[in-house]
């Protein structure tokens, strides 16, 4: 499960979350091929900081 807080202008969470609920079962990332699609980014893992809206 996957728990998203949300954020005002300012950083600070607002008492609002998001929920995704049973939709990662069984899901296995190849967290590596992010480096893949630009290599100067260095990135090797997810993080919820990443999800751009």
């Amino acid at each position: 499960d996957l728990q998203i807080i949300l954020l005002d202008d300012n950083g600070v969470e607002t008492g609002d979350s998001i929920y995704v609920v049973g939709q990662f079962g069984g899901v296995r990332l190849n967290l590596n091929a992010f480096g893949a699609f630009d290599p100067s980014l260095a990135i090797d893992y997810v993080s919820t900081d990443l999800i751009e809206y």
